[in-house]
């Protein structure tokens, strides 16, 4: 993951629920690891926001931008995967996740 890549982008509103199975999930999908993850997307600034809210996130009304230390100083660590600009957002659990995000509406919303 690119050392400018500051803000990171989930598309939702962190709805409690939803962060529990997704990171469920995850956990099933990987279980060795120890951790819950839940995915989110890079960005290097608002255009790149904008980028993601018209192409990965369109099908989402509102998205949610979190700076990546202020994620990172809450115990999450963002993670590159294999598939840029995706993220692993992982943690020893999905409760921090929700915590200091902006919500965004996605353009047409």
């Amino acid at each position: 993951m690119p050392g400018d890549a500051v803000l990171v982008v989930r598309g939702d509103i962190l709805d409690d629920e939803l962060l529990r199975v997704d990171a469920a999930r995850f956990t099933r999908r990987f279980p060795d690891w120890g951790r819950c993850g839940v995915s989110g997307y890079y960005a290097r600034g608002e255009d790149e926001v904008a980028a993601l809210c018209q192409t990965k996130l369109a099908n989402f009304a509102t998205v949610v931008v979190f700076t990546r230390a202020d994620l990172e100083a809450g115990g999450i660590d963002v993670i590159g995967t294999f598939r840029t600009p995706h993220v692993t957002l992982a943690g020893g659990r999905h409760r921090g996740i929700g915590d200091g995000p902006h919500q965004v509406p996605t353009p047409g919303s």
